[in-house]
Formats: structure tokens, C-alpha cells, sequence
């Protein structure tokens, strides 16, 4: 559905890197098996709607996210869900 959406919009499209498997009813948040471009590592990220699975294949992504299903169900149901992102940036650390 993305990739039909880039295609549509024009978009370069590139070698996939990038895999989306569940959605989240809040904002359009998706999560995505995502391969590294330095090291080809698949961790499970966040993605959402409003940007091109090219922006989420630069480089910038490399090392974030989850490094496998049990961490990031781990990290879901130790904080309830929440933050729905990998909490390592300041802004995104659930309260307590």
C-alpha cells in the first residue's frame, strides 16, 4: 500500500529495506522490520504514514529500533504500550 502510494506521488522507489507488519490505531503509526544499511541487521522500528519508506531506510535509522520480536514485546508490555517508539530519545520516555 505504500510502496503504491510512493509510486503514485512520483517518488524514486528503491531496493525495499523495509517491511511493514502491524499497524497501531493512534496516528497512523506503523512498525516495520527495518535492515540496516551498515551492518544488514533487521530490527523492528516505528514508521508512520506521513513519510516514504526512503526516509526510513536512510542511514539515520541504523542501530534504532528493537533488535528482535521478543525485546520489542518486552518493551510494549513493560510500559503498557507506551512510548510506542524506542524510548532511547529523551522526548519519547514514558513519565512515571
Amino acid at each position: 500500500m505504500h510502496r503504491a502510494f510512493e509510486v503514485e506521488g512520483g517518488e524514486q522507489i528503491q531496493p525495499v529495506r523495509i517491511i511493514r507488519f502491524a499497524e497501531s490505531l493512534i496516528d497512523g503509526i506503523c512498525f516495520a522490520f527495518r535492515k540496516g544499511t551498515t551492518d544488514d541487521a533487521w530490527r523492528i522500528v516505528t514508521t508512520w504514514n506521513e513519510e516514504t519508506t526512503e526516509y526510513f531506510q536512510g542511514a539515520e535509522f541504523n542501530g534504532h529500533g528493537d533488535p528482535s520480536i521478543d525485546e520489542w514485546m518486552k518493551r510494549l508490555m513493560n510500559t503498557d504500550g507506551h512510548p510506542i517508539f524506542d524510548d532511547r530519545e529523551p522526548w519519547l520516555r514514558r513519565i512515571k
